[in-house]
């Protein structure tokens, strides 16, 4: 089990003392442009050290399922572009979304939207090592553009046909809490990622773990125990490490430090 903070490119040196720190043992590492690696090689280093492993979160704006052809080669060419770049540092897996479109769009023409959401994955599966790449529930508040990848039948389509060790899936306890779906019962056994945080059900507040704010012992448990599950991130803001990681002390019988 490897469990981490994630992390913007340009804070990774205080994310890597934070790990020392408390115990940690991975970095989720927000990377939006080939330049923000810089700052991993500056750190690459006190990573190795500390034993850290590394997974990259690929930017928000990237989008398996656009619609212009041209657009979406120049997106497969930037995640090629990253997972080249990230070998020489370890990177174990690269994590998505499915993307977004124009809402009437998305309404009227969704399964068109999610093979090409299908086929950018399947090309990029065919060009891995050891890598993954994995995808991330999401949740859409309505507007001009809504987010894809909000129920389980969207990771269905995106996913049919491609049957490779390559691609699993990224389970967020927050996203799930505003947009709530049974992504455990039907892609818990390609579960690969978990992104810890609670909120109130409406915004993502990136809080701690706890059964107010949506994280409840039962599900903490579930969720430690998916058994392809390797990673787990506190994606929560840095007041709240201390309870939470002695939340999953209590449930793992491992003493990661609360300090």
């Amino acid at each position: 089990m490897r469990l981490g903070i994630s992390a913007l490119a340009g804070e990774i040196e205080n994310a890597v003392r934070t790990c020392v720190e408390k115990g940690l043992n991975h970095i989720e590492i927000g990377i939006d442009n080939i330049e923000d690696w810089e700052h991993v090689s500056n750190e690459v280093d006190n990573i190795v050290n500390a034993g850290i492993s590394l997974g990259v979160h690929l930017p928000m704006e990237l989008n398996p399922c656009e619609r212009v052809n041209e657009i979406r080669a120049c997106w497969e060419r930037f995640v090629l572009s990253n997972v080249q770049i990230g070998r020489q540092f370890g990177v174990r897996y690269y994590n998505m979304h499915l993307g977004y479109a124009l809402e009437r769009t998305a309404f009227c023409k969704r399964e068109v939207l999610l093979e090409n959401a299908r086929s950018f994955l399947s090309g990029i599966c065919n060009k891995l090592d050891s890598e993954t790449i994995t995808l991330e529930n999401s949740y859409s508040n309505g507007g001009d553009l809504v987010n894809l990848g909000t129920r389980t039948s969207d990771f269905d389509k995106a996913l049919e046909s491609i049957k490779s060790e390559k691609i699993g899936f990224c389970f967020d306890t927050g996203h799930n809490l505003i947009c709530e779906d049974e992504y455990l019962q039907y892609l818990g056994s390609i579960t690969r990622v978990v992104h810890l945080s609670g909120n109130d059900g409406v915004r993502d507040l990136h809080l701690g773990i706890s059964r107010e704010n949506g994280i409840g012992d039962e599900l903490l448990a579930e969720l430690l125990g998916l058994q392809r599950a390797e990673y787990y991130v506190l994606e929560m803001d840095a007041s709240y490490y201390k309870s939470s990681i002695s939340k999953i002390n209590e449930l793992v019988g491992r003493q990661f430090k609360v300090e």
